[in-house]
């Protein structure tokens, strides 16, 4: 039997453990850790401002335009930073195959211009097989009836 578990639930769960850094500015939030504690770095002494824009959301941009439009992002903008939305659902399309191809290849790009990346994966776009294989991994709405795994119109997939 299937133990009910929330978004909100891994959420809070996990959210003790993000970290966030702005401009030399390191937050971290580990409950029961400080700074200088095993483990724990304290903050660095580059301090760097951030700027950057989205950039990857597959299948976009096209595959040949990519590294022309990072070299304009980092180049001719002066960015440092683009934000990549992998989508579950375009990088796992079947239970056991993975295809991580496009995002390394990205992700190198990134590393050869001094790009910083923000990565932002996209848990909500659930593969249709997962549905199939798992109805119970469907999400739950507040009136407790299970929804479909699919995109939706807020969702950053547009759907």
């Amino acid at each position: 039997m299937a133990t009910a578990y929330s978004r909100r639930r891994f959420l809070h769960d996990v959210g003790g453990s993000i970290s966030f850094a702005l401009g030399g500015l390191t937050i971290r939030a580990m409950p029961g850790k400080s700074i200088g504690e095993p483990g724990v770095s304290g903050p660095t002494s580059e301090k760097k401002f951030l700027l950057g824009t989205q950039f990857f959301r597959p299948p976009n941009p096209p595959r040949a335009q990519r590294l022309e439009m990072l070299r304009t992002i980092a180049r001719d903008y002066g960015f440092n930073l683009v934000r990549l939305w992998p989508n579950w659902s375009y990088f796992q399309p079947s239970a056991d195959r993975y295809n991580f191809e496009e995002l390394e290849e990205v992700l190198n790009n990134c590393d050869a211009l001094g790009l910083r990346v923000l990565m932002s994966v996209v848990i909500e776009t659930a593969p249709y097989w997962l549905e199939q294989a798992h109805p119970e991994t469907r999400y739950v709405d507040a009136l407790g009836n299970p929804q479909r795994l699919i995109g939706v119109s807020n969702d950053v997939t547009g759907g």
